[in-house]
């Protein structure tokens, strides 16, 4: 597949043909209602590119060009990925490179986010991870919509990720590395790649479609049922209004785990490697150790880090996408407080040797943009009636 780019295929000229051999038999999605066959239909795959160079570095794959790894250096590989301490909102343990094939999503997601450029630096030809930091910098881009802005600019690095592959690998384009050119484009549409509004009913849809005969009659009839169960109205008195009483944030103080701060379902804070660093919006990282309410905001106190840089600068400033370098030396001894709302997002810790002088930082994605200001707004108000209350039980016995 020599060609990097050609003609945009349209849904008319498919209902229509037009591509010859490549037209299928018809197929009953023709009669479905505003749907497009080109347009509607994701093809972009998130991480079958990362499945394609992993297994040119550990199985030897990519011979002559790139050498694999040896038995010995695999090992030390898996040893440093293993070590490392992901943060709690990271549901599935990392397994060795011995078992990459059989990755899921979850894990291939953990090590491409959180930490691909901290293990494979120096472990793979400079060439190559060059060209690597174009694809990382690309999919964190098209993860979250809060580097939406930058949507287009990820465009051009798939471009030109793709338009080098070959050169770098001196391998030919195959399908999995030319579809990330249409990767663009679907999370434009779609949305961010690890927020697609389905994603989380495809097991369910893929259970029930694998274990009986006329899957799609019986996944038809279960999605209806669903609907009319979620159309059922609730029990006014049994539901919950979050406007009133909202769960998060929340201060839980233990004995064993100290003061846990949890902003929401998917952002927690407390002290230790995994689940102690966050970043500010004036890009400071920050070493969890306590939070406390004062006057109905949520004031959080850590150590800042004194000295820290971007964690590479090609093909742009790491900054961008809130990749960060530092040393547990330059760790302050001080102790700030930062507003609750100041804080940009939580942040995954990669520790790549024993001295800890190299930790990469990286956001863990689903803490972006998350917003709290309304909550703290609800509790500055209950302060503020607690501050009344002495004077309306004064003035009751009149």
């Amino acid at each position: 597949m020599p060609a990097v780019k050609g003609e945009l295929r349209t849904d008319k000229q498919f209902r229509n043909g037009a591509y010859g051999e490549n037209y299928m038999p018809s197929t009953p999605l023709l009669e479905l209602a505003r749907f497009n066959l080109i347009d509607d239909v994701v093809i972009g795959d998130e991480f079958g590119v990362l499945r394609k160079l992993l297994k040119g570095y550990v199985d030897h794959d990519m011979e002559p060009t790139y050498p694999g790894w040896s038995v010995e250096l695999e090992k030390r590989m898996s040893h440093k990925l293993c070590a490392i301490k992901f943060p709690s909102e990271v549901v599935r343990t990392m397994r060795s490179f011995h078992y990459a094939p059989c990755w899921s999503g979850p894990e291939l997601h953990t090590f491409l986010y959180h930490a691909s450029m901290a293990v494979l630096k120096d472990k793979i030809e400079q060439q190559a991870y060059q060209h690597f930091t174009l694809y990382y910098c690309a999919m964190t881009l098209l993860s979250s919509k809060a580097y939406k802005k930058h949507w287009q600019y990820a465009g051009k690095l798939l471009e030109k990720f793709v338009q080098q592959f070959d050169g770098v690998y001196k391998t030919q384009l195959t399908n999995t590395v030319h579809n990330l050119l249409h990767f663009t484009p679907e999370v434009i549409k779609f949305g961010p790649s690890t927020r697609y509004a389905f994603q989380s009913k495809l097991q369910l849809i893929r259970g029930i479609a694998y274990t009986v005969q006329k899957p799609l009659e019986k996944v038809v009839r279960k999605l209806v049922e669903e609907s009319a169960l979620e159309a059922v109205p609730k029990n006014p008195d049994d539901e919950y209004d979050e406007s009133i009483q909202p769960e998060y944030p929340r201060i839980v103080v233990s004995q064993e785990e100290g003061t846990v701060l949890q902003v929401n379902e998917n952002f927690m804070l407390q002290r230790g490697v995994r689940d102690g660093w966050f970043l500010t919006k004036e890009n400071l990282i920050v070493y969890y150790t306590s939070a406390t309410v004062q006057d109905g905001i949520i004031m959080v106190q850590g150590r800042p880090m004194v000295k820290q840089s971007p964690a590479f600068s090609y093909p742009c400033s790491s900054a961008i996408i809130h990749n960060f370098k530092a040393s547990a030396a330059d760790l302050s001894g001080n102790v700030i407080s930062v507003k609750l709302h100041d804080i940009k997002c939580k942040l995954a810790a990669a520790i790549t040797n024993k001295q800890r002088t190299d930790i990469y930082f990286t956001p863990v994605l689903q803490t972006l943009g998350h917003d709290t200001i309304k909550l703290e707004a609800y509790l500055k108000s209950l302060a503020d009636e607690k501050k009344k209350q002495p004077h309306q039980a004064a003035a009751a016995p009149k």
